[in-house]
Parts: C-alpha cells; structure tokens; sequence
C-alpha cells in the first residue's frame, strides 16, 4: 500500500506539541495502531507494540518523519511511534529530558500527602538559600512596580468583582512562557528558577499519577497588611463544565522576616474535599448544617514563611488570615481535564472535583474575624 506523506504531529488544544521531555500514555487499539504505522514513515507496526498499550513513557526525541522515540516505564529500548498513538498528559519543559530519581521522589511525596486526610503538604526550603533570595528579591522587585498591579478579583469571566471584600490582596499574572526558548528575558532569574522547578514537578505528578496537567498559571500577590485577607474559598467551581480545570494549588511564599505576630496564615480544611462531608444538591436543609460543620471542623495551618511552598488540591477550601504586615506570594496552579483521583481515605465514592452532584459555592464569605463577631454577639443575645 502506498504510504502517505508525514504530517506534522497531532495538536491536542491547549497541550502543545508532541516534543522532547512531553510525557505521553500509549493507549491506541490494535486496528488503529496498524494503521498508524501505515500511514507515518519510520514506524512500523509489531506485537511488541500491542504489548505497551496502557503505559506511560517520556518523549526522547523527535524525528523528521514526525515520528518521537519513546521510553516507557518499566522498558528498557525506547520505541519509535507516531504521534497520532499517543496522548499527551505533560507538554515539554526546560532541564533534563526524564525526571530524576530525586524529582520523582518529591512528587510521589506530594501526591500521598493530597491523597491523605491532612490533603496537603508544606516544604520549607524549597529552593537553594542564594536560589530563594533572589527569588524573594526580585518579587518584591516586582511588587513595588505598582502600575501593573491590580486589586484581585473574586469569580469568573463578567462576574469578576474587585471590591476587595473577599480578598485584599494585589495581584499580577506572570506571563506565559514557551518552555524550548530557555530562559525569558522578561523573567527575572530568581523566579524563573521557582517557575521552572514547578514544571518539573507537574512534569513528574503527572507521569507517576498518568493523568493529564496540560498547562499552569501563574499569579504573584501582594497583601498590603492593614489585617486584609482572603476568605474561605475554592480555587474551582465543583461540576463546572470547562475543559480544564485547576487541579493542584501551589503557593511559595517571599516574606524573610515573618514572624507569628504578623498573622496571615494559610488555612486549609482538609474535610472540604471528603465526598461524605460536601452538601449535595439533594440534602435537606438539616443534613446541609451538619456536613457544613463537619467539612470545617479540622484545619491545618500553614506559616508564610520565605522558601516554604504549600501544596493542596485545587477543590479544597481554604483562606488567607488577616494580617499585620505586608505578604507577598506566588500561586502556581496545575490544570488538567481529567480529575487525579487523589480521593479521600476511606471515601468510597470518587472525588469531588468532577462531580455535579455536590454543591458548587466557590466562596463562604463570612471572615474568621466576622464570625469571632458574630458569636461574641450571640453570647450577648443569650
């Protein structure tokens, strides 16, 4: 049969080509597959290959034809495949081709820790001590160029508000980078060492979880003080519809001399994120109050302290305490279609975060100090 001209590689919206270090699952049937190998010069089709069909494997290399070489886990021989079998589930990113034993290590401890009831991890030392100094230095660099700050919003597309009730912190987006270019001149160094480590992680959560993290935002934010905050709230709305969705928080912290007397803590309610605790829309009102107490009855505290990084799945509530003293922070968010499926223990129901049975509030506006207020009032009632 007459072979067809090589195409280029297959272009999945939102994910980016299929390139070196991408990491991709093999999942095409054994019909398709034949026909794959047909169609694209440089493959050929074997029983070997029927054999991988479900694994996981990071891009090598490229070929003219448009063919990649791939290592898949647990295999030895890369295997040379078109791309049109593949599924990409991490697009490329800057450093060495496949994740370190060192990388992959560090992911598997973040992906227990938001499997676990805790459901988040904090790292202090994330970075070098010259590597996090510059990187504190140039954020508040950053932060001091106050024309392109802006007061953070609350909600989505025409319903942003920016009134600063719910959160009082200013914000800037971080621009987005194509990860084969090296380093971008717009960048300062010491964040861009931050950003490119971040990648190199969701590089390896998704080869050990084999679930897509196609992209990432990136938001640097400023608290001025002046006890603002940010009330309890979930990154992603539950049962939303959009194609990605955040998946995983991350959130480094830039502040050298914190101390406990300057507040402004990150609290995280782990339960928010139990499936047997969240409201469904088909509880009656009594049975809604008792799982609202539950889901915010255990909290973990999280200190902002500089070169500590906080990590928790992005449907989880959680909220910035007032604070004392100025605050600067990046957030770093990992998006993907799929949901990682990092469930609860002892839940037997999946997670929450794809799930349109459950109530989809984004935001629990009362304060930590507005309800301080409100029971001391009704203790004066009574």
């Amino acid at each position: 049969e007459k072979r067809r001209a090589a195409r280029p590689a297959r272009r999945t919206p939102g994910t980016g080509y299929f390139r070196k270090s991408g990491v991709v699952s093999f999942t095409m049937k054994d019909e398709q597959l034949r026909k794959a190998c047909r169609e694209w010069r440089g493959s050929t089709y074997s029983t070997e290959l029927v054999e991988l069909r479900g694994k996981v494997g990071t891009i090598l290399c490229s070929h003219p034809s448009g063919c990649v070489s791939v290592r898949f886990k647990g295999v030895e021989d890369r295997v040379k495949l078109p791309p049109s079998c593949l599924n990409l589930l991490c697009g490329p990113v800057r450093g060495p081709v496949l994740s370190s034993d060192e990388e992959l290590a560090f992911a598997h401890n973040v992906i227990e820790a938001l499997r676990s009831e805790a459901g988040c991890l904090a790292v202090e030392n994330y970075l070098e001590e010259d590597e996090a100094l510059e990187c504190c230095e140039d954020a508040w660099a950053l932060c001091s160029e106050e024309d392109k700050m802006r007061q953070g919003g609350t909600g989505m597309g025409d319903s942003v508000k920016r009134d600063g009730g719910l959160r009082g912190d200013q914000i800037r987006w971080m621009p987005r980078q194509n990860t084969l270019d090296g380093y971008d001149a717009a960048m300062p160094n010491g964040i861009q060492t931050l950003i490119d480590k971040l990648h190199r992680l969701r590089k390896a959560i998704a080869y050990l979880t084999e679930k897509p993290l196609y992209r990432t935002s990136i938001q640097l934010a400023k608290y001025p003080g002046e006890q603002k905050g940010y009330v309890r709230h979930r990154d992603v709305k539950l049962g939303s519809k959009e194609n990605e969705k955040r998946r995983i928080s991350c959130t480094y912290y830039c502040n050298k001399e914190w101390s406990p007397e300057d507040a402004g803590e990150l609290v995280v309610y782990p339960k928010s994120r139990d499936p047997r605790c969240v409201p469904r829309h088909s509880d009656m009102m009594e049975e809604r109050k008792e799982k609202a107490r539950a889901m915010f009855s255990e909290e973990v505290f999280i200190q902002p302290k500089a070169n500590t990084i906080a990590f928790f799945q992005s449907h989880t509530y959680h909220e910035v305490l007032p604070m004392n003293s100025p605050r600067v922070a990046f957030a770093f968010w990992m998006y993907g279609p799929d949901s990682l499926d990092l469930t609860f223990p002892g839940a037997a129901e999946c997670s929450i975060d794809n799930n349109d049975q459950f109530e989809n509030k984004q935001f629990i506006v009362l304060t930590r100090e507005l309800r301080k207020h409100a029971a001391k009032g009704a203790e004066a009632e009574e």
